[in-house]
């Protein structure tokens, strides 16, 4: 899911369970250099994982943070926050060890798999 409008965004608001299962998240900025450079590497990622039933992964732009109201995603995106304040920030979430883990590797899809994992 890509939240980048007011649309998709009541979308995500919907789905009541959406860290049953690990989830990745991007927080991007429009207005950000480093993450016009990232989002076509997140989208070839985005599309290695569509027929992934077990991993949710969305990307929200940052005009739109506050307004995520799933309770468990909002705390996931203010831990995000906390331990890296900048954009492009991609986290995952484990359900099993209710874990949150920062992306830190090279931005390519291949580390974005290896994290995933």
């Amino acid at each position: 899911m890509f939240v980048n409008s007011e649309s998709e965004l009541k979308k995500l608001n919907r789905k009541q369970k959406i860290l049953d299962k690990k989830t990745v998240v991007l927080i991007f900025s429009n207005m950000c250099g480093p993450c016009h450079m990232f989002l076509p590497i997140w989208r070839d990622f985005v599309t290695t994982q569509k027929q992934n039933k077990n991993i949710n992964v969305i990307a929200i732009e940052v005009s739109f943070v506050d307004g995520v109201t799933n309770p468990a995603l909002k705390e996931m995106i203010r831990k995000m926050t906390l331990k890296n304040p900048y954009v492009p920030n991609v986290a995952r979430y484990n359900p099993e060890s209710k874990r949150l883990g920062i992306f830190r590797l090279q931005r390519t899809v291949a580390d974005l798999k290896r994290f995933t994992k």
